[in-house]
């Protein structure tokens, strides 16, 4: 179980940087594609904590 925490922690925590790396590379972006990577951030870090929270239950 823990590999594949670890896995999934990873894989969202991949897509969260990409995300924040393209804003980060491209300040003008457009406004349409800046929200997709803004989403995606939000999406992928909420994903994180839902893991963390249920990871945490079960280790209780």
């Amino acid at each position: 179980w823990l590999q594949k925490l670890i896995d999934d922690l990873e894989k969202s925590l991949q897509q969260a940087r990409e995300a924040l790396g393209s804003i980060i590379d491209n300040p003008d972006m457009p406004v349409t594609e800046l929200a997709t990577h803004q989403q995606t951030i939000d999406a992928e870090t909420a994903t994180i904590q839902k893991r963390l929270d249920r990871t945490r239950e079960e280790a209780a």
